[in-house]
C-alpha cells in the first residue's frame, strides 16, 4: 500500500483499434460484413414479434418467447465462428472491431422495423378512407399512438433484446472469448448493457425515467454541459494531483478531420454534450478519465476505507508520511462537501443521489457520504 492515494489511481485502458487493413467497401469508407443468414432472419422473426407484442394497445403476447431461443443459437453460432477465426485470417483487434456491426444491425434494424409498421398502417388507414369504412377511425388511433409512442416502443425493443445478447455473451461465449481473444480493454459484454445505445432521443421520457439521466427536458434546456463544466472545474481546483480529461471536446480546438458518416444518428444526438467527433477511418480511438472508472472512484471516496488504513500506514512509514496521507484523505473530503453543493446549488443533488447510472459508476459509498453530508431526504 503507498502512503499517497492518489499515486495509486490508474487511468483506465484506452480503446485502440487499427483497422486500417481492413477492406473497405465500395465508398472506400465503411468495412462491409456479412452476416450470418440464419442471425438475420431469426433477429427480424423476433422484432417483428416484439413490436407487434408493445404496439398492440390489447397486450397482445404473441411467440416472441419462443422467438428468443433462435436468436440465442444463431447468435452464438455466428459470434463463435468469428472468434475463431482469429486462428486463421483475423487479428484479435480485427475481430474486435468487426462484432460492433451486430449491435448496429440490431439498432438499424428496429427503426426500420417499426418504420415500416408505421407505413404499413398509413397505408391501411388510406384504403379504409377511400372504402369510407368506418374502421379508418380505430386505424387512425392506433397510428397516432404509434408515433406519440415512438421512442418508448424503439427503447423497449432494443432493450429486450440486448438484454438476451447480454446473457448469451455471460453465459456461452465468456469463456471462449477469454481463451482465443485474450485480455481486450475493450468489454464487449458490458458494451452491450449500455444503455445509451437503447434511444437515439436522449431525452425520451422512458428513458430518463428508467434511469434518471441528469440531462432530461429539452436539448436548448438542458443543464448537463453546465453542471458537468462546473464539476470538471472543481476538480482541477482541489485535487489537482489528479490528471482530468476534459469530457466536451472544443470545437475550435479540433485540428483533425470531422466524421462525414452518422448512419444511425447517434453522434449527432451526443454532439451537444461531447461536441465534434474526429473521424477514425483507420483508427479507433477512445480515451477515459479516471473519473470514469468505478473502480477508482470507490477507491478514493471510500473515506472509511482509508481512514482504516491508517494505522498500516504508520507501521510501514514516518510521521511525515502519515501526515501527507491524512492531508490527502482530508483533500478527498472537502471535494465531497464542495461537489455536494455545487450539485445542491444547480438543484440537481437529489437527482444525482437518486440516479441508477450514478450509482452503478459512482458506487454506494458516495451517495452515502453526500446523504451524510447534506442530509438529502429523497
Amino acid at each position: 500500500m503507498s502512503e499517497n492515494i492518489f499515486k495509486d489511481v490508474i487511468k483506465p485502458q484506452a480503446w485502440k483499434l487499427d483497422i486500417s487493413s481492413l477492406n473497405k467497401g465500395i465508398d472506400n469508407y465503411h468495412v462491409d460484413v456479412r452476416l450470418s443468414k440464419q442471425f438475420c432472419s431469426d433477429l427480424k422473426v423476433l422484432i417483428t414479434e416484439l413490436i407487434r407484442r408493445e404496439t398492440d394497445q390489447k397486450k397482445f403476447r404473441g411467440d416472441a418467447d419462443k422467438a428468443f431461443s433462435p436468436l440465442s443459437k444463431s447468435y452464438v453460432d455466428m459470434m463463435t465462428v468469428l472468434i475463431h477465426r482469429v486462428k486463421t485470417d483475423l487479428s484479435a483487434e480485427q475481430v474486435c472491431f468487426l462484432q460492433f456491426s451486430i449491435p448496429k444491425f440490431v439498432l438499424d434494424s428496429v427503426t426500420t422495423a417499426l418504420n415500416s409498421e408505421i407505413t404499413g398502417t398509413k397505408k391501411q388507414a388510406a384504403d379504409l378512407r377511400n372504402q369510407g369504412s368506418m374502421q379508418v377511425l380505430k386505424v387512425q388511433h392506433q397510428l397516432a399512438w404509434m408515433s406519440k409512442h415512438y421512442n418508448s416502443i424503439v427503447y423497449r425493443v432494443k432493450k429486450q433484446i440486448f438484454e438476451h445478447l447480454h446473457r448469451s455473451e455471460y453465459r456461452q461465449l465468456r469463456i471462449i472469448r477469454e481463451q482465443y481473444l485474450g485480455a481486450s480493454a475493450i468489454d464487449y459484454q458490458d458494451f452491450l448493457s449500455n444503455v445509451l445505445m437503447l434511444n437515439r432521443d436522449l431525452n425520451s421520457s422512458q428513458f430518463l425515467l428508467e434511469h434518471y439521466i441528469i440531462w432530461g427536458g429539452d436539448l436548448e434546456e438542458s443543464q448537463f454541459p453546465e453542471v458537468n463544466s462546473s464539476i470538471e472545474e472543481l476538480l482541477y481546483k482541489e485535487l489537482p494531483e489528479l490528471e482530468t480529461q476534459i469530457l466536451k471536446v472544443d470545437p475550435d480546438s479540433v485540428t483533425e478531420p470531422l466524421e462525414v458518416y452518422d448512419d444511425l444518428r447517434g453522434l449527432r444526438a451526443i454532439q451537444y454534450y461531447l461536441g465534434p467527433t474526429i473521424n477514425m477511418r483507420e483508427q479507433v480511438i477512445e480515451e477515459f478519465c479516471w473519473f470514469d472508472s468505478p473502480s477508482t472512484i470507490k477507491n478514493l471516496f471510500d473515506i472509511e476505507a482509508l481512514r482504516e488504513n491508517i494505522a498500516q500506514i504508520k507501521q510501514s512509514y514516518d510521521a511525515k508520511a502519515v501526515r501527507a496521507y491524512r492531508n490527502q484523505i482530508k483533500a478527498l473530503e472537502k471535494f465531497l462537501k464542495l461537489f455536494g453543493r455545487l450539485l445542491k446549488k444547480k438543484k440537481q443533488l437529489k437527482h444525482f443521489i437518486a440516479s441508477y447510472e450514478a450509482k452503478k459508476i459512482w458506487g454506494v459509498c458516495l451517495t452515502k457520504n453526500l446523504i451524510r453530508n447534506f442530509c438529502v431526504n429523497i
